[in-house]
């Protein structure tokens, strides 16, 4: 076999390889994106529920769902971060009911998502108003999965999240709360604003 033979082997498996590499890679990210909107949507379902159980309002922190057992802290994880899920071992299960407060900050720690709900009350669900989204990072310059307040999950574009950003910092000034800024957020991404 001459080299001229083997040549035209290697350029179409060099070919193939270049065009099925980029299409697994994109495949790998719209799955990573579906599962996240997944984990968003859990995390809003266990928001209402939550919040139909305590007179309407909405959990002031993710770690009173995850200590209630109304959602595992793997929910908490994005898989565009590559974040570690909190193992949830008896002692963490018993500091969840004896110190609210440090077994908050553990699951802090181990999530990749940031929630918007503290202090309000599930009201009809407002579908321009979020109730959490992707924490930003390298993983995101693309853009991020939100949660609406009406259960809704979208992907979206730095480019398109303004006008999302300012209905939601209204609400949540109205609430007593701190507001978002899209800017520092973007900066996290790595976009420029």
């Amino acid at each position: 076999m001459t080299g001229q033979q083997v040549m035209p082997g290697i350029v179409l498996t060099l070919g193939v390889l270049g065009f099925a590499v980029p299409r697994a890679a994109m495949a790998g990210e719209e799955a990573s994106l579906t599962v996240d909107a997944v984990n968003l949507r859990a995390i809003g379902q266990s928001c209402m529920v939550y919040a139909a159980d305590h007179k309407d309002q909405m959990p002031d922190d993710l770690a009173r769902l995850v200590a209630e057992g109304m959602l595992a802290p793997r929910q908490l994880v994005s898989r565009r971060n590559g974040s570690v899920a909190l193992e949830l071992t008896p002692e963490l299960q018993k500091m969840g009911k004896d110190d609210f407060a440090k077994f908050s900050e553990q699951v802090a720690q181990h999530t990749d998502f940031v929630y918007l709900g503290k202090g309000t009350k599930m009201d009809g669900g407002n579908a321009s108003i979020i109730l959490a989204f992707e924490k930003p990072g390298p993983q995101t310059r693309d853009g991020i999965n939100i949660i609406f307040r009406d259960l809704h999950v979208a992907f979206m574009r730095w480019v398109d999240l303004a006008d999302v950003f300012n209905a939601t910092n209204e609400y949540l000034k109205q609430n007593n709360q701190p507001t978002i800024d899209l800017k520092e957020q973007m900066k996290k991404a790595g976009v420029e604003g």
